[in-house]
């Protein structure tokens, strides 16, 4: 893992980047809350991955605003947090 200039833990350097979140529903919960905050996220559900590995899947990439990224930081900090 490598931790980037705003803190955030990545498993690749590529700009797509996956969050695991187990469970379809709240894999599905908190991609809706992203997606009604205006960030493109897709939710990764099981059968697609093997049940317990459903996920986030974001694309970060370099017209991204410094806004967003915290966003999608504190959206997730919260949802985490629950």
């Amino acid at each position: 893992n490598e931790t980037n200039k705003i803190g955030i833990k990545t498993q690749s350097e590529t700009a797509i980047q996956s969050i695991g979140v187990q469970g379809n529903s709240a894999c599905k919960s908190i991609a809706n809350q992203l997606i009604s905050n205006n960030l493109d996220v897709r939710a990764i559900l099981s059968p697609t991955v093997k049940e317990g590995k459903e996920r986030l899947r974001i694309c970060l990439h370099s017209f991204n605003k410094k806004d967003e990224i915290k966003k999608l930081v504190q959206i997730m900090s919260q949802a985490i947090l629950r």
